[in-house]
């Protein structure tokens, strides 16, 4: 994960990229949102749009608006994500490392016998 923050021509341009390990073991495969189809540039999978005319927008507006984007993405998160992390976890036990690096990361938690005192 990579945050970002800077100055772009329309003002600030804050966010966050994220990678995932290529087949050398490298961060270089993008994930996209999961929210956006950035081509279309429409919101997908649920994600709520703001209704009527956004140029007409409050400040008010906006901050419900917000809020019930921020009830959709907690919703979003405890039925798909809770159980996806969850079953990750039991994958673990069962996951082929793509490179050492992952391979060192997986067995990280594992106790070395010679460190257990008897």
């Amino acid at each position: 994960m990579r945050p970002f923050n800077f100055e772009g021509d329309g003002g600030e341009v804050r966010g966050m990229e994220v990678t995932q390990e290529d087949k050398e073991g490298k961060f270089t495969v993008k994930i996209t949102n999961h929210f956006r189809d950035a081509a279309l540039k429409i919101n997908i999978n649920g994600y709520p749009d703001p209704t009527g005319e956004t140029g007409d927008y409050s400040k008010d507006d906006w901050k419900l608006y917000f809020l019930q984007v921020r009830k959709f993405l907690v919703n979003f998160t405890k039925e798909k994500m809770q159980a996806a992390v969850a079953q990750a976890v039991v994958d673990r036990g069962t996951a082929v490392p793509q490179s050492k690096e992952q391979e060192d990361r997986i067995t990280a938690d594992e106790p070395n016998p010679d460190d257990i005192p008897f």
